[in-house]
């Protein structure tokens, strides 16, 4: 019975996961009303492009200047 319980919530994550990925990746639209989606492209989206681009370049990020005047990345 726990590995059909087990199942089941693997199931219910996995549908999550791919409505969430529909909604943020596959469709972000433009609908200001969705905090996620705007969470999502204005602040991590750029942190992260930052942090691996001063990776590629040798660096190791501690410091995003470019965030809320400078914000521990």
């Amino acid at each position: 019975m726990k590995a059909r319980a087990d199942v089941g919530m693997g199931v219910v994550y996995l549908a999550v996961a791919a409505a969430f990925f529909k909604v943020a990746v596959l469709d972000p639209g433009t609908d200001h009303r969705n905090l996620s989606i705007g969470d999502l492209l204005s602040y991590y989206y750029p942190m992260l492009k930052y942090g691996f681009e001063r990776i590629r370049e040798g660096h190791l990020p501690l410091w995003d200047p470019y965030q809320s005047c400078g914000t521990p990345l």
